[in-house]
């Protein structure tokens, strides 16, 4: 049964990318939860400027020679983010911080439910394995 609900939000992902830019990177809230909300902040490898909170059912997006959000301005560079997600309204400046990252070329998008939130990476050629239960990627 799971296994049919991760082919089927992989199917989600796909049409997503269908939409995406080309030349940039995007991040897309896909979580089930309507009341999801994402709050991405750049490191050292994206660029600390990068700020954006992303709603359900939203994305937000980045062309790669940006060093706003790519401080390398390549298409293969490796970009890194902390998330936090808020649930119903709260506060999202008090929930927890993961680490992620992907390409400066390729997508990131969140799925799943309110406990079990799981991220794929696009990175512009081919799918990254699914990287589930954020909870393992706490690092802050």
């Amino acid at each position: 049964m799971l296994s049919l609900i991760k082919s089927t939000l992989l199917i989600c992902v796909l049409v997503s990318l269908f939409f995406q830019k080309v030349q940039g990177y995007c991040i897309y809230n896909n979580i089930d939860d309507t009341s999801a909300l994402l709050y991405i902040e750049g490191t050292k490898t994206t660029g600390y400027s990068f700020k954006k909170s992303i709603g359900h059912s939203s994305s937000e997006c980045c062309h790669y020679s940006n060093t706003d959000c790519n401080r390398y301005s390549k298409k293969n560079s490796e970009v890194s983010f902390s998330v936090q997600i808020a649930f119903n309204d709260d506060s999202v400046t008090d929930m927890p911080k993961y680490l992620i990252s992907c390409t400066g070329g390729g997508a990131v998008t969140f799925l799943g439910t309110a406990s079990n939130i799981y991220y794929v990476c696009y990175d512009g050629e081919k799918f990254r394995e699914v990287n589930d239960m954020l909870l393992i990627l706490k690092v802050m």
